[in-house]
């Protein structure tokens, strides 16, 4: 049972989307920029299975 307030699906339009931006980027030799923006989308992938960690650590000590 994920949190509420995530999405219950990883979707996959985004995930599309994002590899585009960062192809585009590369192809425009703005290398900066889609590092960076890799580096973003790889942190808020960590962040998601955070709060998706703290949400179910919560979740068992409530049934404990």
């Amino acid at each position: 049972m994920p949190p509420p307030f995530l999405p219950k699906h990883n979707n996959n339009l985004t995930v599309k989307r994002q590899k585009k931006e960062i192809a585009t980027l590369l192809r425009d030799n703005k290398e900066e920029k889609a590092r960076i923006r890799t580096e973003a989308i790889i942190r808020e992938d960590f962040n998601k299975m955070f709060v998706r960690v703290i949400f179910l650590h919560a979740l068992i000590k409530v049934i404990q």
